[in-house]
């Protein structure tokens, strides 16, 4: 690759996927707070916006083996390479059948070119 087609993919990404693709989410970052003697985790919600983001369910068997794989997860979600979205955070996807809310468990970066941020890869658990 080229100098410079990270912004090609960045853009391919943007007016393709998240264009004509894309889906409106609820998205919450949440604070996680390890205290007490036996690490009792308490999670605090944030403010609540609305992103739009890819998302796929084609995980349904990878197991992990190669990096960059996730464990097995309910949806994975492709966002901006600059959304700030981390671990725990929630996401409230409608899919047609009903909202359900997901956390967030792992963010991959994908990267191309020059080691730049593409977009990011994200693997959803259902909770609710």
């Amino acid at each position: 690759m080229g100098s410079g087609d990270y912004i090609r993919i960045r853009d391919n990404f943007l007016s393709k996927a998240l264009n004509n693709y894309g889906v409106s989410v609820t998205y919450t970052p949440v604070t996680k707070v390890v205290a007490g003697d036996y690490g009792d985790e308490a999670f605090t919600d944030g403010t609540t916006v609305s992103i739009t983001v890819y998302i796929t369910r084609q995980n349904k068997e990878w197991l992990n083996k190669l990096p960059g794989e996730f464990e097995k997860s309910d949806l994975i979600m492709l966002t901006k390479y600059d959304q700030a979205i981390s671990k725990d955070d929630k996401i409230a996807y409608n899919d047609g059948s009903g909202s359900r809310t997901y956390r967030v468990d792992t963010v991959l970066d994908r990267t191309a070119g020059e080691g730049k941020i593409v977009y990011k890869v994200c693997s959803l658990f259902l909770i609710t």
